[in-house]
């Protein structure tokens, strides 16, 4: 009996297992920190210019050894930052523990967000407006920045955002005075609408992501049902040429057996005409 080509079915698209949409998910947080760690270098080269700027402008209102210290702890955190990075580019790829880095990243983050927060707090310039405002436009930027920055994972961008901006908001109200008030109230809405929009980018991020996983896996899925259609086609082409092979014997056995069957015919034909000749003689010598 022929044995048929495989014909194992390849898994549509729409169905997923367990253990697939296990894999899916990390490999969704595998792209989410890898967005997440190629925006730092550029984080880290505006944290740096911003921290001179800050330390350049406030010096003469605030004293220089708290202006220095808080330098040194951006300057720090910084080159931790630098560190975690390298750390990230040298290990191996696929992660196998993604959450952990994804840990890291947060607790740096919030690290990051509560030294840039600290300048709300040490070095408010509360006898010189423009120097407040100065500081409220340096730490709503670097807020703002984030939801791009931050873009690929929601939770990252808050764990920056809030603590980088809610002590110079309470350090308005905390004045006591209409003016600064209303800037505190301006500070808490500024926070609420780049809060919606790190939120609305992080989703386009994650829809963006699983979009390339899914092109990902259909490419894979046709390069799959490419590869089995050319096995079944090359079952095929062997059943048919097995087949050919075995009509191609069968009629030489055929004819084979024609050739015998005409010899034997050849032969006994012969053999009747001797014996005819027998009977016909000895007929003869009877009468």
């Amino acid at each position: 009996m022929p044995t048929p080509p495989d014909s194992t079915p390849i898994r549509p698209s729409g169905t997923s297992s367990p253990s697939s949409s296990f894999h899916s998910s990390l490999e969704l947080r595998r792209q989410q920190i890898h967005q997440l760690f190629s925006m730092v270098p550029m984080a880290i080269l505006a944290s740096i210019i911003n921290c001179g700027l800050v330390g350049w402008i406030l010096m003469d209102d605030i004293p220089p050894t708290t202006v220095a210290t808080w330098i040194v702890g951006i300057v720090g955190i910084n080159v931790l930052w630098s560190g975690l990075v390298l750390a990230y580019r040298r290990t191996s790829k696929p992660l196998s523990h993604p959450g952990r880095w994804l840990a890291c990243f947060l607790a740096g983050n919030g690290a990051s967000g509560l030294i840039w927060g600290m300048a709300g707090i040490a070095l408010y310039p509360s006898s010189a407006p423009s120097h407040e405002m100065f500081l409220a436009l340096v730490l709503g930027g670097m807020a703002a920045g984030s939801a791009a920055v931050h873009a690929a994972y929601f939770p990252a961008f808050l764990a920056y955002s809030l603590p980088t901006t809610l002590p110079l908001t309470y350090q308005f109200f905390a004045q006591g005075d209409p003016p600064h008030q209303a800037v505190g109230i301006m500070s808490l809405i500024f926070l609420s609408v780049i809060t919606v929009t790190a939120y609305r980018n992080f989703s386009m991020v994650k829809d963006t992501l699983n979009l390339e996983k899914e092109n990902f896996q259909l490419i894979n899925q046709l390069e799959q049902a490419h590869v089995h259609e050319k096995d079944l086609n090359h079952s095929l082409s062997k059943e048919i040429t097995r087949r050919r092979a075995t009509e191609q014997e069968l009629l030489e056995h055929k004819n084979h057996l024609e050739s015998l069957v005409g010899i034997r015919t050849s032969d006994l034909q012969k053999s009747e005409a001797r014996y005819r000749m027998v009977v016909e003689r000895i007929s003869d010598v009877i009468w």
